[in-house]
């Protein structure tokens, strides 16, 4: 997968409890999300995603790819695509759905 802009070192081997839609919060799915490969640089691997870059990376969902992920775009390009899924844990979830304005 192409991953956007990370916010901080995140190692090969972290685990993220939660899946949710960039323009729809409330679209969310639990289900681990585990960094099982990463590189960057023509295809070198790398022990971890580095902070603020954007990376390719293979990464394992269990107990299965969630459809918001499956159903996003195939990427050609080297650019943020606006159909996006965040990973993160529940509580990050939960506090981000928690600042959204009502609408």
């Amino acid at each position: 997968m192409f991953l956007g802009y990370n916010y901080a070192d995140v190692p090969v081997g972290r685990r993220y409890t939660c899946c949710f839609r960039r323009d729809d919060a409330q679209d969310a799915e639990r289900v681990t999300t585990s960094v099982v490969a990463v590189t960057q640089q023509y295809g070198h691997s790398w022990d971890h995603i580095p902070h603020g870059w954007k990376t390719l990376a293979v990464l394992r969902f269990e107990p299965g790819i969630p459809a918001m992920v499956r159903d996003l775009p195939h990427g050609g390009l080297w650019f943020d695509h606006r159909a996006s899924v965040y990973v993160s844990d529940a509580d990050v979830w939960g506090t981000h759905v928690a600042r959204e304005p009502a609408l």
